[in-house]
């Protein structure tokens, strides 16, 4: 039995802690672990009596007295309510005398009067946050980040979009920063409340402290005035504005209150700090098993997965389906969790075969502790979409037709509604939206995390980017507003006069052509979905405008010559001339993709084109880039006559002030006519290094003339000088982004060394060099620089049939071997006879024309004939 002298009787006003458990009499509450328990007024009088005379016999007789004053009730009434109280405490805490009464057999402790004041509960508020589904992954920076800022600030707050992890963090920093604050940490999960009213009642309630009255949240703050607390506010941007209000009292009434906020918004406060909450890491494409385990979206994943079936591993073979998939999801924790959960019965190609159908496979959330709004994916993205007013929706879903990102201009020129424009045009929801309106919903979206805000190309020119889970979401939105064809039409309608005006400024002086094609690069996937949507609409001007630009910056050869033959097939009289020319000048611009002949008709036709609208031009340069094309074909084809009258009609329009971007064009006809009629090999030198020097000035480093600086150095007979060449533009180009321009490099050097019989120098280089051919159609002369080298080293089959092979590869492109390599063929099938025979050697260049790109290399650099 305890004695008095050790638990002397309570005041009746004071809270009473025993154990779990906290009885607060003015508030007629028990709490059990900082929650009210469900007890009734009956119950918890009888609780108080036995409190108060805690270790000594209460009688039955007293209790019926004290509790059920001037009422006649049964005794098995107090049983009732005896047995009501052991459910909650436990069979040890009231113990019972058979016969006599019963007793209190706990140890009190009473709070200091400060304490009872308050009524703060014993045990930390942050038991009342919901259990982590498991361990917190890829997220250690952003938590220390987050336990600096809460050391240092009042008031914090957690930015990001819907899924990505934000209350998951915030649980992991009040794990760790509740021992240092002595009235420990609070979690107040704000989803569930709907009026702005409720906000302090719903806060109370979570920390166990009263806020009752008139002003409710002034008593709220009261009650924490004297705490030292760490609080969180979770998922409050539904309620932005009287959060804010509400933290600002709270923090300037209670000098040690600490706030933490999730949001997808910030509070706007003075003080505030934020942290945006950026997606998991994901590795960069084909990690092994180890690399992709060191990134927190593929360990989430994994954990995910086991969780669904323990046998699931992550292995060098699954490692790249693992992280393709974590990249579509955008990284978000919300929706690997999902896809993972699913992973180990549907599998992981299938799976990221459906990423299409996402909204529809990601559904039901295996965490029956997660709130509502993230039991599906849809659920999540529909809480987001749901906070914003009608103009921030519209922004958002006409967004949907944005392929990756874009600037600023260019969402204004899709999502903004003409001036004339009837309201019942303007999809389900009415309304119009004008430029502005874009402006200040698009930061609206931004602030929420609903777009995400990257670094542009240019300094000052930010880009914006809605990730692919929400598109795929706001594509639903905008097909249910009706909006769909005519957004993608403002769309594509931006990107035709954007790449108009692209083509314009490549041969304006501007910029240069690596530069521009540089900042073009982040909009190429806009560029492509303009093409697309032009071809499904029928729009042929706006799909000849937006494809005439990616026939001439398009690098490799079989999506070039696709591209070509789309064009030809849309372009026809009924056009407007000026679409008509500029077509057909960029077919002739991928002369490199094109037999010579083909090259030579769309010439003629821009010429004919050119000259019709001459009469117009400001400096005639239509017709200047017309003929030079006409020249080269000609040249190419042996027509004398055509390719010096073009030349010369050129020649007249010259404007020697023009920028080095036009004038590279006519160098380059006069190179291809001195080369094919001239035989002048130190005039073709001046002509090529000229052209190199042009090629440079207007910023070009990708073209072919770095290697052909080196070839017509050899043809010049200065093979010596051509390996210098070729060694200082290896040096420069290697490790650079200009593969292009390095292919060429490679194979110019390689013909100069082989040149003077440097096969053991030669042979690295082909073999680095050899993977580039295909990429930019060079296999025929790549393939006599590997004969010869075969021949050089006294493998003749292999020479002979890959003699063979080019043969073949000639015949395809309609080329020509130069004389150069008709030279090094002749050489090496001489040396070939002379070992093995004519017989033999005719029968192996036959077999060599049925080689496939991909038997050469083992034939080049090895010892094996192919059969």
């Amino acid at each position: 039995m305890l004695s008095s002298a050790l638990n002397p009787p309570p005041r009746a006003e004071c809270s009473l802690r025993f154990g779990r458990f906290e009885l607060q009499p003015a508030e007629q509450r028990l709490l059990v672990d900082g929650v009210p328990a469900a007890l009734g007024a009956r119950a918890l009088q009888v609780l108080q009596v036995l409190v108060e005379r805690a270790g000594h016999l209460v009688s039955r007789s007293e209790l019926l007295d004290r509790v059920w004053a001037d009422v006649v009730v049964e005794e098995n009434n107090l049983s009732v309510q005896i047995n009501a109280l052991r459910k909650v405490l436990g069979g040890e805490i009231i113990a019972t005398v058979p016969g006599r009464g019963y007793r209190f057999m706990a140890t009190l402790v009473t709070p200091s009067p400060l304490q009872a004041a308050t009524a703060l509960p014993a045990a930390p508020a942050r038991k009342t946050a919901p259990q982590a589904a498991g361990p917190l992954l890829g997220r250690a920076e952003d938590l220390a980040a987050l336990d600096k800022l809460a050391r240092s600030h009042r008031l914090v707050t957690v930015l990001g979009a819907g899924g990505v992890g934000k209350s998951r963090l915030a649980q992991a920093l009040l794990e760790a920063r509740a021992p240092h604050h002595r009235h420990g940490v609070g979690w107040v999960e704000l989803g569930g409340v709907t009026e702005a009213a409720a906000l302090p009642g719903a806060i109370a309630a979570a920390l166990g402290v009263r806020a009752a009255g008139s002003d409710a949240l002034t008593a709220l703050a009261q009650a924490l005035a004297p705490l030292d607390l760490l609080v969180v506010l979770d998922n409050a941007e539904h309620l932005a504005d009287t959060v804010a209000h509400a933290a600002r009292l709270l923090l300037a009434e209670a000098p040690a209150l600490r706030l933490l906020v999730t949001s997808q918004l910030p509070l706007q406060l003075s003080g505030e700090q934020l942290l945006r909450l950026q997606p998991l890491a994901v590795p960069p494409p084909r990690p092994t098993a180890r690399q992709a385990l060191t990134f927190g979206a593929v360990q989430l994943f994994v954990e995910r997965a086991q969780a669904a079936d323990s046998r699931f591993l992550v292995s060098d073979a699954n490692a790249g389906l693992v992280t393709e998939l974590c990249c579509a999801l955008d990284g978000v924790a919300l929706a690997i969790e999902l896809a993972a959960a699913r992973a180990p019965w549907l599998g992981l190609a299938p799976m990221l075969a459906s990423m299409a159908e996402r909204l529809q496979l990601l559904g039901a959330n295996p965490d029956r502790n997660a709130p509502q709004r993230q039991q599906t994916l849809r659920d999540a993205l529909a809480w987001s979409h749901g906070l914003l007013d009608a103009t921030e929706q519209r922004v958002f879903r006409r967004l949907a037709v944005v392929a990756g990102s874009a600037t600023l201009a260019l969402i204004q020129q899709t999502v903004t509604d003409p001036a004339d424009t009837p309201v019942s045009a303007t999809g389900a929801t009415g309304g119009t939206t004008g430029e502005w309106m874009v402006l200040d919903a698009l930061g609206t979206l931004v602030d929420r995390s609903l777009v995400e805000v990257l670094a542009g190309p240019e300094a000052q020119v930010p880009r914006y980017r809605l990730l692919d889970t929400p598109r795929a979401f706001a594509l639903e939105q905008l097909e249910a507003a009706g909006e769909t064809t005519r957004v993608k039409r403002r769309h594509m309608q931006a990107m035709a006069a954007r790449c108009w005006a692209w083509w314009d400024e490549q041969f304006s002086g501007s910029i240069g052509l690596d530069a521009q094609r540089e900042r073009q690069l982040p909009d190429w996937d806009n560029v492509r979905q303009a093409w697309a949507t032009a071809q499904a609409l029928g729009e042929r001007s706006a799909a000849l405008s937006i494809g005439s630009l990616m026939m001439i910056k398009l690098r490799f050869f079989d999506e070039r010559a696709a591209l070509v033959q789309a064009c030809e097939a849309l372009v026809g009289t009924d056009l407007p001339a000026a679409v008509q020319l500029r077509t057909w000048l960029a077919v002739t611009a991928t002369r490199g993709s094109l037999k010579p002949r083909r090259v030579r008709a769309a010439a003629q036709l821009a010429v004919d084109l050119a000259r019709t609208l001459d009469v117009q031009a400001a400096d005639r340069f239509d017709l200047y880039q017309a003929l030079s094309m006409q020249s080269w074909s000609a040249a190419i084809e042996g027509d004398e006559a055509i390719a010096r009258s073009a030349l010369d009609e050129l020649l007249t329009l010259e404007d020697p002030g023009w920028p080095p971007h036009r004038l590279y064009l006519g160098q380059t006809a006069e190179k291809a006519v001195n080369n094919a009629f001239a035989n002048d090999p130190a005039e073709h030198l001046r002509h090529t290094r000229r052209s190199h020097e042009l090629a440079l000035a207007c910023g070009n480093h990708q073209g072919a003339l770095w290697g052909n600086t080196v070839l017509a150095e050899l043809k010049a007979g200065h093979a010596a000088a051509a390996v210098r060449t070729g060694m200082a533009d290896l040096a420069e180009l290697e490790g650079s982004r200009h593969d292009r321009g390095l292919a060429f490099v490679r194979q110019g050097l390689v013909s100069a060394l082989l040149t003077l019989g440097r096969t053991a120098e030669a042979e690295p280089i082909a073999r680095a060099g050899w993977p580039q051919a295909a990429r930019y159609q060079l296999q025929p002369s790549w393939s006599d620089e590997l004969a010869d080298l075969a021949s050089q080293q006294g493998r003749h089959e292999a020479a002979v049939q890959l003699i063979g092979y080019g043969d073949a590869s000639y015949g395809r492109t309609e080329e020509q071997r130069l004389p150069l390599n008709l030279r090094k063929v002749g050489d090496a099938l001489a040396r070939a006879e002379a070992a093995l025979g004519a017989t033999w050697v005719a029968g192996l260049r036959t077999r060599g024309t049925r080689l496939a790109d991909a038997d050469v290399a083992g034939l080049a650099f090895g010892s094996k004939a192919a059969n």
